[in-house]
């Protein structure tokens, strides 16, 4: 009896300490990625994907253009997260998208009550038909 209580013992150990194993693995492979509001960026993952999950789809959008590369769209100003899952279900990528504005860009925004109206400046400043 005691030979099989310590077989278990030594099972749930190595079963305990492959869970903390992945869980550290998640962790550390998360990063943080900044995306602009109405511009795209490639993201390209090492392993083929099966599924993607976008926590706040208002702030940031995702596209499939194939099975290694996902299109990043920032919405709206704020933060999301990005989880890919390949088709077994095991995490394969994790993200924070940072949405924000860019700063390098002539552009004014201005908010009245719910209302928020975008122009590019350049020359001059335009209006501009954004996606928020």
């Amino acid at each position: 009896m005691a030979f099989n209580f310590l077989k278990f013992a030594a099972a749930a150990t190595l079963i305990g300490a492959a869970s903390l194993s992945a869980q550290a693995e998640t962790s550390n492979t998360e990063q943080k990625i900044d995306v602009f509001i109405d511009q795209t960026q490639l993201l390209h993952l090492g392993k083929p994907m099966g599924s993607i999950i976008i926590g706040n789809p208002d702030v940031a959008t995702v596209a499939v253009h194939d099975n290694h590369t996902l299109l990043l769209t920032g919405l709206s100003f704020g933060a999301t997260n990005l989880i890919v899952l390949d088709s077994i279900g095991r995490t394969i990528h994790t993200s924070q998208l940072l949405v924000s504005e860019r700063s390098d860009v002539g552009s004014l925004t201005i908010a009245r009550g719910q209302d928020t109206n975008t122009y590019a400046c350049h020359d001059k400043c335009r209006p501009v038909k954004s996606g928020m």
